[in-house]
């Protein structure tokens, strides 16, 4: 699993989109993300759900959970810098 996209991904590769932060902007973000990467022939890709960074509040986690029940695979991932 990668997040960088090559020529060979279209046949064998699976990609994630990247780290990404606990916001509501990111969330509006990750379906067109995926849906475009599963346009040029990439079906295998995901999202963290929750962001990577900047831990979500309990409604953006829930809805996050949500959207990301549709998509081919997620990746719960919360991180906390204390």
């Amino acid at each position: 699993m990668c997040y960088s996209i090559h020529i060979s991904d279209v046949c064998s590769g699976a990609v994630w989109t990247g780290d990404n932060i606990g916001d509501w902007s990111h969330l509006k973000i990750s379906n067109p993300m995926l849906l475009s990467l599963n346009l040029v022939g990439i079906t295998h890709s995901g999202a963290d759900v929750g962001g990577f960074f900047k831990n979500p509040d309990t409604e953006l986690l829930t809805r996050w959970y949500q959207v990301g029940g549709g998509w081919l695979w997620v990746r719960g991932s919360v991180f906390d810098l204390l």
